[in-house]
């Protein structure tokens, strides 16, 4: 961990409970909402439970071509 991560780390730990539980509510739903950004974009995380033959090989091959398009 970085020192600048350790000294916002030190910080937090030393909020009361209330503030510190709301601390970590903000970091969850922003952690959340990142995580989910990086899922989505991901073929094989987004095609999760599609069965075998059920759209992942169409899926696999949009992104593809998406890729394509971007170089």
């Amino acid at each position: 961990m970085s020192s600048r991560s350790q000294a916002i780390l030190s910080q937090i730990q030393a909020l009361p409970p209330e503030e510190r539980q709301e601390v970590c509510d903000h970091v969850m739903v922003w952690f959340r909402a990142a995580t989910s950004a990086t899922t989505n974009a991901d073929p094989i995380n987004s095609a999760r439970g599609m069965f075998a033959g059920g759209g992942l090989n169409d899926a696999l091959m949009k992104h593809r071509q998406e890729e394509r398009r971007r170089v």
